[in-house]
């Protein structure tokens, strides 16, 4: 599962990432001048997608859903990074890729043909563009089952050690609250009834507040000093779980010291965000309890009322407040003024344009 998401909320834990980006980016800076060394990248993508695709077909064919971030090549005529892959490893090869693989196993002719070089440059562009935001970044993935064995604050991700602390995040991902470093702890739930392990799956918690609450006043009357407290927000509730095929990205927090400190310390309660409040979801049903025509919902649903449309406009915010921590933080003193001095600009306009032939009244909360 990509963590591109994540960056933009934790500009510190960044540091753990820079140098394994700029180690992509030169071998992509090296290559990108040379056709020849290009097409061979491109074979090599191209073969390493279809084969994670086919493992992961295996492995859990019943688990794969939109949430994927494997990359789909099968049904396009090109390997664009945007594109997705077909769920049918069996599938013919791309044109594409097949053309320069053949090309690359003889003369090496037809790398020099329009087509072709229109083709390798999208993939690089689309290369740089996926390591510039992160997007080849990656942690492991699978879906989540609920455990009462478990307690907030624990996960069971069955190959990783008993103890181990664990990074996770379910995608779409809204701020800070939604990175959740737990305590590994095994549990029988990750058995089949067969008592083999399940594949591609990772036991969470499902507690509630409730729980909670009378688990520290069940210790409380038995005299046992509690340290935890009932949390403004439990872990379902910062990554907004449901079990009807939701999938997170787990990684060893150990792996990355700077993103763990930089989440710990976001997640603190003087510093985290208000819990978002999730709304029960509308019925299509009308009061008299008639159902509209399914042509009016399909339409109403594909007017561009989209949670990826919230969840880019919430990333844009999160990715802004980071610009400015990190200006704050390693900025100089030239850099901050000029950064300063573009805010102001920004505004000075969106004055003027109230006076303007064509007014756009600012709303009265935000003009102070």
């Amino acid at each position: 599962m990509s963590i591109s998401q994540l960056l933009a909320s934790f500009p510190h834990g960044l540091k753990d990432f820079v140098e394994e980006l700029e180690v992509q980016a030169q071998r992509l800076a090296f290559i990108q001048d040379d056709p020849r060394n290009v097409a061979a990248y491109y074979c090599e993508r191209y073969e390493k997608r279809k084969e994670s695709l086919s493992q992961n077909k295996l492995k859990a064919s019943d688990i794969i859903n939109q949430e994927t971030d494997v990359k789909n090549l099968g049904a396009n005529d090109d390997l664009d990074a945007d594109q997705e892959l077909d769920n049918d490893p069996g599938k013919d090869d791309l044109f594409m890729y097949k053309l320069i693989k053949a090309d690359l196993l003889g003369h090496k002719q037809l790398l020099e043909t329009e087509k072709v070089k229109q083709e390798l440059s999208r993939f690089v562009q689309s290369e740089w563009r996926d390591i510039a935001i992160g997007k080849t970044l990656t942690f492991d993935r699978a879906m989540i089952i609920p455990s009462k064995e478990l307690k907030n604050g624990e996960i069971c991700a069955p190959w990783l050690e008993l103890g181990e602390k664990v990074l996770n995040f379910r995608s779409p991902f809204l701020n800070s609250n939604g990175l959740c470093a737990s305590t590994n702890k095994h549990v029988e739930d990750c058995l089949a009834p067969d008592g083999e392990p399940l594949e591609g799956i990772i036991v969470v918690n499902d507690e509630d507040h409730k729980r909670i609450q009378a688990r520290i006043t069940d210790l409380e009357a038995r005299g046992i000093d509690v340290e935890e407290i009932d949390p403004a927000e439990t872990e379902s509730e910062r990554q907004a779980r449901d079990y009807d095929g939701d999938c997170i990205g787990v990684a060893k927090a150990s792996l990355y010291p700077n993103l763990t400190a930089e989440a710990e310390r976001r997640n603190l309660p003087q510093n985290a965000y208000s819990p978002t409040v999730k709304l029960k979801k509308q019925s299509f049903y009308l009061e008299d309890g008639s159902q509209p025509p399914f042509e009016k919902i399909a339409i109403h649903m594909s007017d561009s009322i989209s949670v990826g449309i919230i969840n880019n406009q919430v990333t844009a915010l999160e990715a802004l407040e980071s610009e400015i921590e990190v200006l704050k933080t390693y900025g100089t003193i030239e850099q901050q003024s000029t950064y300063l001095d573009q805010v102001s600009k920004r505004y000075q306009s969106l004055f003027e344009q109230e006076h303007g032939e064509k007014p756009k009244p600012i709303r009265a909360e935000y003009i102070s």
